[in-house]
Order: C-alpha cells, then structure tokens, then sequence
C-alpha cells in the first residue's frame, strides 16, 4: 500500500476499508465511511429509479392482462380504449 495512501487511512477517524472488486482481479479500497456514505446514495439513486419504472410496469402489466377471446374481434379496438379508460 503506499505510503501517502496508508497515512491518509490512519488520518481518518475510523481506519477500516470496505474492499471490493468488480472483475475479481484488482481490488478497490474504500475508507468505510465512504462506503457506508456511497451505500446511502446507492439506495436512494435504485429508489429513485423504482418509482420511475413502477408506474410504467403496471400500465405495461394492465394491458398484458388483456387477452382477446379471438383476433377478429369486431368490438376489439373498442375493449382496449376501455381497458385504458
């Protein structure tokens, strides 16, 4: 480990590494704190995306219910506008 890397570790007030990799060849060394702070914001962005996706989902998953008892339907076009209102 260098040096100025191992002092800036000791420096800190809780000297732990959270160490990680994402080609389990070269790993990455994380002050804990850093970690714990990266964890939070990691949470909050994969929320975030939860409530943009969600929605999306179960508009997607109301018109996959829909399922024609035959394709030439006469009244087909008119069941999916009201499936949608």
């Amino acid at each position: 480990m260098p040096v100025t890397f191992k002092e800036y570790i000791e420096s800190l007030e809780d000297s732990r590494l959270f160490v990680t990799t994402t080609d389990k060849r070269i790993a990455k060394l994380y002050p804990i704190l850093v970690w714990k702070e990266n964890e939070i914001k990691l949470k909050v962005l994969a929320l975030e995306n939860l409530l943009h996706v969600v929605p999306f989902l179960l508009v997607f998953a109301s018109f996959s219910l829909y399922v024609p008892t035959h394709t030439h339907s006469q009244n087909h076009a008119k069941d999916l506008i009201s499936l949608a209102s």
